[in-house]
């Protein structure tokens, strides 16, 4: 038996816009690495989807919230820990 598989067929474009996102404090990155969200968009850029990426509010994230007006924000909650607990 034979599998067609997945197959999407749309006319449309799809923009992705990497956006800024930070895991905590200024500096942190050695340690956890670098970070970014996306915003998604079918008619103009970030009008869609905006999942945040593993950060924290910052003024990047503030910025992202007044260029786009997304439909759908997907957050990334979780607890974050203290840059001692790595250590």
């Amino acid at each position: 038996m034979a599998s067609i598989g997945w197959r999407v067929v749309s006319s449309k474009r799809l923009f992705v816009t990497a956006t800024p996102a930070r895991h905590g404090p200024v500096g942190i990155e050695p340690i956890t690495g670098d970070v970014a969200g996306f915003a998604l968009g079918v008619d103009q850029p970030g009008d869609l989807l905006y999942v945040t990426g593993d950060t924290l509010w910052y003024h990047g994230t503030a910025e992202v919230a007044q260029r786009f007006s997304p439909k759908v924000v997907m957050l990334h909650t979780g607890r974050p820990n203290r840059v001692d607990a790595f250590t």
